[in-house]
């Protein structure tokens, strides 16, 4: 099937997720330091004159931060760093719509966070209870369970992401507005579930006039069968959004079938045939009959899975791994280059910004 080609306003919304990604790889030597570094980054980025404000603000109201950001945030080796951030940013108008847009932009996996690779992402042997209409709603990762719980913690001046949403004029009158949540990586895991939380507030308050969309990026399965039909049957196909990488590892993760498939991912002509380390394929073998064991009848399911071939994209291969013909640095640039290239067609200053975000020197 041919690439669907994400919208203007999934781009927008893109941009983003990424600007959430701003403490990644940074040590602070306070507690408090994370929050602040991260107001000032996200700050920046859509207020500031430079490309991704340009971008963003392209034919519509200017956008700004509402919300947050907010970290969760752990200590090692006397230095602080964030394992969860989030904001939200608002814009009156999109293009010329009639209605405000707030996107919720989640981070992904920091890489010098342990809690985020080990307790969040790989955290999947154990299932739980979607908790609105268990029989029928299906069951999520721990991981998930865990990193969505922190982000429905955060506060932020006093309030919930929840509180923040309810005390809105707008809901209290019924005028219209959507919520988007956001996020890559991890990021990509967790927003799904978010938005369906959100949308079954919305349900249950009778909020008809407010819409919300998932826009996720490069995430791994959150939960099972159940769970996925459960969700597409709640929050609309029309109101999900994916995009993901055909050659990117992570979001093969944790359907069986396709975790067979990573250790090929790369052993084909278009890569130079990049091969992975067979003591690694036996560990990710030994990992799938285990997961199968333990869920038999409830194995990881993606969502909307047929709808998802139309927004998945081949990442072209890494023009600097030609040689060396490296495993790992395939995979990193799959998960995170590529979709800026070959998936959302960012202009290349805004990708340039993004990527200084990213990168920027710690504070420690």
């Amino acid at each position: 099937m041919a690439y669907q080609k994400p919208s203007f306003k999934r781009q927008v919304i893109a941009v983003l997720s990424a600007v959430a990604n701003c403490n990644f790889g940074q040590k602070f030597a306070k507690p408090t330091d994370p929050d602040i570094a991260a107001k000032r980054s996200v700050s920046n980025a859509i207020s500031q004159d430079g490309a991704i404000k340009s971008y963003i603000n392209n034919g519509s109201s200017p956008w700004e931060l509402v919300w947050g950001p907010v970290t969760s945030n752990s200590q090692a080796q006397c230095t602080w760093h964030s394992d969860n951030t989030m904001y939200v940013a608002k814009t009156d108008s999109f293009q010329g719509s009639d209605h405000p847009l707030y996107v919720v932009a989640i981070a992904g996996t920091n890489a010098i966070s342990m809690k985020g690779w080990l307790q969040e992402d790989a955290n999947v042997w154990r299932q739980y209870k979607w908790p609105t209409n268990k029989r029928k709603s299906g069951k999520i990762s721990s991981g998930t369970h865990l990193g969505v719980s922190i982000l429905q913690d955060m506060q932020y001046n006093g309030q919930t992401l929840l509180d923040f949403f309810k005390s809105l004029d707008l809901t209290q009158q019924g005028k219209p507005y959507e919520i988007a949540t956001t996020g890559h990586s991890l990021g990509g895991a967790l927003a799904p579930v978010l938005a369906l939380a959100l949308k079954e507030w919305t349900i249950a308050e009778k909020h008809n006039a407010i819409v919300v969309s998932a826009n996720p990026s490069a995430g791994a399965t959150p939960g099972n069968r159940r769970f996925a039909e459960y969700y597409i049957n709640t929050l609309g196909a029309e109101n999900y959004h994916s995009i993901i990488n055909a050659n990117d590892m992570v979001p093969h993760a944790w359907e069986p079938d396709m975790l067979k498939m990573i250790p090929n991912l790369y052993n084909n002509e278009t890569f130079g045939f990049i091969k992975i380390n067979k003591r690694i394929v036996h560990l990710m073998n030994d990992y799938i009959s285990i997961l199968s064991v333990r869920h038999p009848f409830q194995k990881y399911t993606r969502i909307a899975k047929e709808q998802e071939k139309l927004t998945t994209f081949q990442g072209r291969p890494d023009p600097k791994n030609t040689t060396c013909k490296d495993f790992p640095t395939e995979v990193i640039y799959q998960h995170t280059i590529a979709y800026f290239l070959d998936g959302f067609l960012f202009p290349d200053d805004v990708r340039e910004q993004i990527i200084s975000i990213e990168r920027q020197k710690s504070p420690a």
